[in-house]
């Protein structure tokens, strides 16, 4: 008996018609998702003090949507265990030790601490590596450091007390091989997310550090918060924007290299994706949770891996939050003439410097 055999290719249109059917759907889903993200992110902008109290729901649906442990509250309950403290060296600049927090049970997150040799309390800034990245590489102990342009060394080098956390990035020659797609399936499988555990460890740490009688945790004299401030690149780039929406100790951050309008962004990475970010928390509405506090944006004109041209496009939005509360000169958006890196210029560290080091406006 004969059956009908026919060349491999010869269904081809109908899968192509196919494949193209879902890329309209989600063309048309994204192009409606702008409105929808705007009919729920609407915090009351008539002044700082009601922006912030309207903030509280919207913050608790951007922790929901993150995930677990973000979403357990009592996970914070007990300060969290400094494992161990071991000097690394004395420079000209600062006392320099490596750390291990449990951050969970079993779980040590590893950071370097550099602190200032003057007499503290020292104000901290915590500066964030990125992909296959270290806390190492931030400041140039290996060699030069790379496109972060000795971040973490130029935030000392002001007087800040330096907190560089080591996140799930590191290259294969730095630590153990990692499978970081499957252990972000695995955590939302489970009602989490890698972001979410990572920004969690991230809350603990400062929940340890700034117990420290060396750091400022204080409020100031006027009863404005304690200055605390964030930066990183890329990757940590994109930590610096989640957690300073997140946690509101944060009173200034720097955001290299990731600001950027999702879909345009064309490389696959899976871990910035939850469902249902897509109406309700991009990126220009992450930035409206740190609103009113300062914000600096900076993207690299010759970056590879975004498009700039998307980031200019979506700045605006950004700034909004900020211009409707009269605090415009808190948001700051720069495109540098590089690629994708910490800009080798000061502007972004200068404003970081004097939100920091100015006495914070309480909120009308």
């Amino acid at each position: 008996m004969a059956f009908y055999q026919e060349p491999e290719g010869t269904g081809r249109e109908y899968r192509t018609a196919y494949l193209e059917g879902i890329e309209r759907v989600l063309a048309d889903k994204q192009a409606s998702s702008h409105a929808q993200r705007e009919a729920f992110f609407a915090p009351d902008c008539s002044s700082a003090g009601a922006y912030e109290a309207s903030l509280g729901p919207l913050r608790a649906e951007f922790v929901k949507m993150l995930g677990w442990p973000l979403t357990d509250a009592s996970l914070r309950a007990q300060p969290p265990k400094l494992l161990s403290e071991t000097l690394v060296a004395e420079d000209e600049t600062s006392h320099i030790t490596r750390q291990q927090w449990e951050v969970l049970p079993g779980v040590p997150l590893y950071a370097m601490l550099f602190l200032p040799k003057t007499e503290g309390p020292h104000t901290l800034v915590v500066s964030q590596h990125g992909g296959q990245g270290t806390p190492e590489i931030t400041d140039g102990f290996y060699r030069e450091s790379a496109n972060y342009h000795y971040m973490t060394r130029r935030l000392r080098q002001r007087g800040f007390a330096v907190l560089a956390p080591q996140l799930c990035l590191w290259t294969p020659e730095a630590g153990p091989e990692k499978n970081r797609p499957l252990l972000d399936r695995r955590f939302k499988e489970l009602n989490g997310s890698l972001a979410a555990f990572e920004l969690f460890g991230l809350q603990r740490l400062l929940d340890g550090v700034l117990a420290r009688p060396d750091i400022r945790s204080k409020p100031l004299p006027d009863g404005s918060p304690a200055p605390l401030g964030m930066c990183g690149l890329s990757y940590g780039g994109f930590y610096t924007l989640f957690m300073t929406a997140l946690d509101t100790r944060i009173r200034a951050a720097v955001s290299s290299c990731f600001f950027n309008q999702r879909y345009a962004v064309s490389k696959d990475f899976f871990d910035w994706s939850w469902q249902g970010s897509g109406t309700r928390f991009q990126d220009e509405q992450v930035a409206g949770l740190v609103c009113p506090r300062p914000l600096y944006l900076e993207v690299g004109r010759n970056d590879e891996l975004f498009p700039v041209d998307k980031a200019e496009e979506l700045a605006p939005r950004a700034a909004a939050w900020w211009e409707k509360l009269g605090r415009g000169g808190d948001f700051a958006f720069r495109v540098h003439e590089a690629g994708h890196d910490f800009d080798t210029g000061d502007e972004g560290l200068d404003f970081l410097e004097r939100r920091l080091k100015a006495t914070p406006v309480t909120p009308a």
